[in-house]
């Protein structure tokens, strides 16, 4: 009768019962560059609040094609040497799921790198993950 009662989860009232009760969450980064220009690094996250493991990264143009590549910072120190996905964008929607280094630490960053561009308009991104709660 949409009344929830607490006592239906634990093993007494109001309690929940002790043991392993982890939960995988699937979420996304969804963003958009109106005009992505080659040599540049966009900042996709700045310090990842809980570990993830990435499971696609799908990309696409209005008009234009764009290469990119998206990185992890490693996790023994700061830089972005993990590549996970390389890929041509253009204005077909690319899907990439068959990826690399897909384990991104707490506390570590993500990017996109375009490293070549050809009139790229309104590049759009979806990078899928999973996490742990």
């Amino acid at each position: 009768s949409g009344v929830l009662e607490a006592g239906a989860f634990g093993s007494s009232a109001g309690q929940f019962a002790e043991g392993n009760h982890a939960h995988t969450i699937t979420d996304s980064y969804v963003g958009a560059i109106e005009t992505i220009a080659s040599g540049k690094t966009y900042t996709i996250e700045t310090y990842a609040p809980q570990a993830r493991t990435i499971t696609a990264f799908r990309v696409k143009t209005d008009s234009g094609t764009a290469t990119v590549t998206l990185k992890r910072e490693n996790s023994g120190d700061s830089n972005f040497s993990n590549v996970v996905s390389s890929v041509s964008v253009s204005s077909t929607r690319s899907d990439q799921t068959s990826l690399s280094n897909t384990s991104v630490a707490l506390g570590k960053r993500i990017q996109i790198e375009c490293t070549a561009a050809s009139t790229p308009v309104h590049f759009t991104f979806v990078i899928e993950y999973t996490r742990t709660v």
